[in-house]
């Protein structure tokens, strides 16, 4: 079964070296496009010094890319981008030659790639949430056992853990909310999951536990105990909007945009009394999020200039700024280019009364990466990263009200312990990287190879 992908590698590498006779200049050539879904490229970026050592591949669908990378115990995973985020990555920060291939195929074949490796992506991502659900179990069961039970919950981090500790802003919000839902509503609420979270589901001694539930009503607890203890915003979770060079009055508040932020406040309030009373299972974060979004509008209001949540990933790459720029007169230049196009949008966001998440997520993260862009053109080494669009999610380990004696557990941990080690040895078998038969140019041609072989 190892000839079909031996013959792949090979007319991969002769690809590779018909793209690479393609084009000798230091930024990708980009080819017209015509219909985003019905173009597909074939990608090289050439090898760079450090992380970057060896070569890449991708395939390129209209606006989307599709590539493979070497991931966490060995795996390589296929991963989707923008266009414009991973060119940004490779070729401008990373300052790696990229040379692109046309496939000339009719629109059907093309569709068919796109759609194989889509489906692809979503079946990976199926079992890479089952096997982060399966760790989480044992890190519960673990917890339990050594009498020490606590769990880090998404989107903790963006709270301070002491009460009271959001003054004004905090209170007037548990005000708004009891004055919609009644008085007692949070307290109430809080009581309720305080006593679900005291006992284990009932299944929980079966041979594969699942206790997403559980986590899901620890997150939803810790959401809640924030409205009802008035905790305040983790000043380090948030981003005060730098102004650009030269003008130093772009941060302040104008009275047009202090009138657009209250109108964000109320969607924002909104949304929190709507998922207090929503029946959805998974309803902590979210809640958690718009709870950080009201309070980050409420200190902006107070302190009169724009704060908003930051985007980085706790676990961000980083890179040497000056070097993936190729100098500082570049990198100031790409901050004053992130300044203006971040000013642009804050005009639309806060001059326009459509208001939906997507478009605030969106201004955070231009927001993020300005800021990370302003400091690392005044003097900051290392620049954070991180490719497409990312929610605000900031962790912290919460203790959760859980007391039982070990042996209760110690079986279902055994139990889940071998769940888990043979779910990993099954994606291991299915996934793992090879240097010379499973990389990220034979994933690419044997995907399009079995997509185009699929029957219609």
């Amino acid at each position: 079964m190892r000839l079909p992908v031996l013959l792949l590698s090979r007319a991969a590498a002769l690809l590779l070296l018909i793209i690479i006779s393609i084009s000798s200049a230091s930024h990708v050539h980009a080819i017209p496009r015509g219909n985003a879904l019905h173009d597909v490229s074939v990608l090289y970026i050439e090898s760079n010094t450090g992380d970057s050592s060896g070569g890449h591949a991708a395939l390129r669908t209209g606006q989307e890319v599709f590539h493979f990378q070497h991931g966490e115990n060995g795996l390589l995973l296929l991963h989707r981008e923008r266009w414009d985020a991973f060119r940004f990555y490779y070729n401008d920060l990373g300052n790696r030659t990229m040379y692109e291939a046309r496939l000339e195929l009719p629109p059907e074949a093309s569709e068919k790639i796109w759609r194989y490796f889509t489906s692809m992506l979503i079946k990976q991502d199926v079992r890479l949430s089952r096997l982060d659900g399966m760790r989480k179990d044992v890190e519960l069961l673990v917890a339990i056992e050594a009498g020490n039970s606590s769990l880090a919950i998404r989107g903790a981090g963006l709270f301070l853990r002491e009460d009271n500790s959001g003054g004004k802003a905090s209170i007037n919000l548990k005000q708004k909310i009891s004055k919609r839902l009644g008085d007692g509503f949070l307290h109430g609420l809080c009581h309720e999951l305080f006593i679900k979270l005291s006992h284990l589901p009932k299944n929980y001694n079966q041979h594969a536990p699942d206790l997403a539930a559980y986590r899901e009503q620890l997150s939803l607890f810790e959401a809640v105990s924030i409205l009802e203890k008035c905790r305040g915003i983790n000043p380090a979770a948030l981003i005060r909007i730098p102004p650009r060079a030269g003008n130093h009055e772009s941060c302040h508040l104008s009275p047009k945009e202090r009138q657009a932020l209250k109108r964000w406040e109320d969607f924002f309030l909104y949304s929190i009394t709507a998922l207090l009373q929503s029946l959805r299972p998974d309803r902590g974060f979210p809640l958690m999020l718009a709870t950080a979004r009201f309070l980050a509008i409420r200190e902006s209001l107070r302190q009169g200039t724009l704060l908003v949540l930051s985007t980085f990933p706790a676990d961000a790459d980083t890179a040497d700024a000056v070097y993936g720029a190729g100098s500082m007169k570049m990198l100031r230049k790409m901050a004053l280019s992130a300044g203006k196009n971040l000013e642009d949008e804050r005009g639309r966001l806060l001059s326009q009364t459509e208001t939906n998440e997507g478009l605030w997520s969106r201004f955070e993260n231009l927001a993020s990466r300005y800021a990370e862009l302003s400091d690392c053109a005044q003097g900051k080494q290392k620049m954070r990263i991180y490719a497409g669009i990312a929610i605000p999610s900031l962790p912290a380990s919460i203790p959760c009200p859980l007391s039982l004696p070990a042996e209760e557990v110690s079986e279902t941990l055994e139990n889940a312990k071998k769940r888990l080690k043979d779910f990993q040895e099954q994606m291991h078998l299915d996934m793992r990287y090879n240097l010379f038969t499973r990389n990220c140019v034979t994933e690419i041609f044997t995907g399009i190879s079995h997509a185009l072989s699929q029957a219609q």
